[in-house]
C-alpha cells in the first residue's frame, strides 16, 4: 500500500488526446531534438510546435524532418520543409535549431488516419506562413532566396553604332523596277550586218 496524500477534486482529470481538427493554428517551436531513425540508418530532427492561442492553446504538434536518411527523396522533402520553417520564423540563416524557438508563425495541420493504426488519427503538417499569412516562397522571393519564379537578369538595350560625326553612313542605292520602255532604251544597239553587194556585181571602187 502506498500513501497518496492526494485529492482528485483539486485536479482536472486527463482526457484522451485526439488529433486536432484540420485547420490553421498559431504556433511557436518550443523544443527541438535530433533523434535516430528506427532502422538506425539515419536521424531526424524533431520539432515540437506548441499552439499559442485559441481553443487548443497549449496542445502540441510535431514536425519530423528526415535530414539524414538513405532515401534522397525523404531528405529533399525534409530540407524543403525546414526551409519553409526558417523563412516563416524570420531565420533563413539559422545555424542551430534553438534559434527557431519562441518565434510565432502559422501552420496548417491536417487530421489524417494513421497507416500503422487504422481508426487512429494524427496531425500532418502541410503548410506554413508567417504571422501575417505570407507564404515561405513569397518571403524567399522578396529577400533574394530561391522562391517563386526566378527573375531574369537585366540586359541593357543594345545601342546602334552611329557613324563618326561629319561622316555620312553609306547607303546603297535603292533598286527600282524598270519599265519595259526604260529597259529597251538601256539595251546596246543591235549590230547590223553590213550589206553585201549582189553576187556578180563588183562595188564601184573595184570596177
Amino acid at each position: 500500500m502506498v500513501q497518496l496524500n492526494f485529492n482528485a477534486r483539486n485536479v482536472a482529470p486527463s482526457t484522451a488526446m485526439e488529433a486536432l481538427p484540420s485547420g490553421w493554428y498559431d504556433v511557436m517551436i518550443t523544443e527541438s531534438e535530433n533523434k535516430p531513425t528506427k532502422a538506425g540508418t539515419g536521424s531526424y530532427l524533431q520539432l515540437i510546435l506548441t499552439v499559442a492561442s485559441g481553443e487548443f492553446s497549449g496542445r502540441k504538434l510535431y514536425a519530423r524532418l528526415n535530414l539524414d536518411n538513405p532515401n534522397p527523396t525523404a531528405v529533399q522533402i525534409a530540407q524543403a520543409e525546414l526551409s519553409a520553417i526558417c523563412w516563416v520564423t524570420g531565420m533563413p540563416d539559422a545555424q542551430d535549431s534553438q534559434q527557431l524557438h519562441g518565434r510565432p508563425f502559422k501552420v496548417l495541420a491536417k487530421k489524417v488516419e494513421r497507416n500503422d493504426k487504422p481508426g487512429s488519427f494524427s496531425n500532418e503538417l502541410s503548410g506554413f506562413t508567417d504571422v501575417n499569412g505570407t507564404t515561405p516562397d513569397q518571403l524567399a522571393k522578396g529577400m533574394g532566396g530561391q522562391g517563386g519564379q526566378p527573375q531574369q537578369q537585366y540586359q541593357p538595350p543594345q545601342q546602334q553604332q552611329q557613324p563618326p560625326q561629319g561622316q555620312q553612313q553609306y547607303q546603297p542605292p535603292a533598286q527600282t523596277e524598270q519599265s519595259p520602255q526604260q529597259y529597251q532604251q538601256q539595251q546596246p544597239p543591235a549590230q547590223t550586218q553590213q550589206q553585201q553587194p549582189p553576187a556578180g556585181n563588183k562595188p564601184p571602187w573595184e570596177q
